[in-house]
């Protein structure tokens, strides 16, 4: 079965917007045991007037 996508979610902050577009995984999923991936794809764009510089990246959330 190929990813489900849902629909994109942004936020504007500073004039920096961020959007977000989750993918549900079912082959990596499993409902029989709670387990439930996904992926997201993640842009950010500066929309404002001032220079921005990204300092860091990743989710520590997803490190063991």
């Amino acid at each position: 079965m190929p990813p489900v996508r849902v629909p994109l979610f942004h936020r504007i902050t500073d004039g920096i917007r961020i959007t977000a577009r989750p993918t549900f995984l079912h082959e990596r999923s499993s409902a029989a045991i709670g387990q439930f991936v996904f992926e997201y794809h993640i842009r950010i764009e500066n929309c404002g007037e001032q220079a921005a510089q990204l300092l860091r990246r990743g989710d520590e959330r997803a490190r063991p």
